[in-house]
């Protein structure tokens, strides 16, 4: 049957502050975009896996004024 994804946005301590479900075809860094506006103003520094590798996911947390950490996937050039 269909699948579903549970992605999460946690605080530093690693609780959880908000969840979303998603189809499980849907690519994480689709539903990434998703959490830009759920973002506290206070949250400085982004940590997250590779499914959230993207230049422009990157470029919109620094304009938010964020920090990511976002280790690039294998086949990142730069």
């Amino acid at each position: 049957g269909p699948t579903t994804k549970i992605h999460l946005l946690s605080d530093s301590a690693g609780n959880p502050t908000l969840i979303k479900l998603s189809s499980g075809n849907i690519h994480d860094i689709d539903v990434a975009f998703e959490f830009l506006d759920e973002l506290p103003k206070i949250t400085k520094n982004i940590l997250a896996d590779k499914g959230y590798d993207s230049d422009l996911f990157r470029k919109s947390l620094i304009s938010l004024g964020k920090i990511p950490t976002i280790p690039g996937r294998k086949n990142r050039r730069e």
